[in-house]
């Protein structure tokens, strides 16, 4: 299974402050939880590692095919479903084509999908949101089922790495629930990192990376053990 590895990543911000600096770390298969305080740079991180955000210095390695999916809003505008799943350009494409409107340009976006229909629909289904449309509105659906389609959207490709940033903020128990049965879901094709605050969601995961001014630090297991590693460690320094 693939891997993405950061070596001697740094982070400046254009006013000089250097968010951080020489950080190198891989994330393997099965589940990553990245974690720190607010504002250590744990969504810049996450960014560079998915390719959304070039370090000021560094260099990465990484899987072509890595889906990043930023906090889960339950507020989504003027969206629709196929909005949601993050495919609507193509999807667009394929129904102007098939309808006999399409041009050279929706059939350079559609790529030779055309399967596209059916993966959105099995998309849909497997996060059980049985016989709805890719066009209905997003307003029309509750906050859970938004959450369906939202992470549905990570079932749309066969991605080889998956990063969720905050995925249960502001989630009910069930919703939680949902990210959780999907991340193992997930897990057993692809490689997943979590960015969290959760520790109940950080309790699923194989490690534990934990960013700070000091750098990074890699505890293995979920977060129990790193609460008892940091627990120890703590006493530890108090007795010296």
């Amino acid at each position: 299974m693939p891997c993405i590895s950061l070596s001697n990543i740094s982070y400046t911000f254009p006013n000089g402050f250097n968010l951080f600096k020489d950080i190198s770390l891989s994330f393997g298969p099965g589940v990553s939880g990245l974690i720190g305080v607010n504002g250590c740079g744990k969504s810049t991180l996450s960014k560079i590692a998915a390719g959304l955000l070039q370090p000021s210095s560094g260099s990465i390695s990484k899987p072509q095919n890595v889906k990043y999916l930023p906090q889960i809003s339950i507020s989504p505008g003027n969206k629709t479903i196929v909005d949601l799943l993050d495919i609507s350009e193509e999807f667009r494409a394929f129904q102007r084509i098939t309808a006999g409107n399409g041009d050279e340009n929706d059939f350079k976006i559609l790529d030779d999908d055309w399967l596209i229909e059916e993966r959105i629909n099995r998309a849909l289904n497997q996060m059980r949101l049985i016989g709805f449309d890719p066009d209905t509105p997003a307003i029309n659906l509750s906050g859970g089922e938004i959450v369906r389609a939202t992470l549905a959207s990570l079932y749309t490709q066969n991605y080889e790495f998956v990063i969720l940033d905050e995925p249960t903020n502001h989630l009910d128990k069930d919703g939680r629930a949902l990210v959780v049965e999907t991340i193992k879901n997930i897990s057993r094709s692809a490689g997943v990192i979590i960015v969290s605050h959760d520790r109940q969601l950080l309790r699923q995961v194989d490690r534990i990376f934990e960013l700070s001014n000091l750098g990074i630090k890699v505890f293995g297991g979920g977060y129990d053990l790193y609460h008892e590693i940091r627990t120890a460690e703590s006493e530890a320094a108090r007795l010296t």
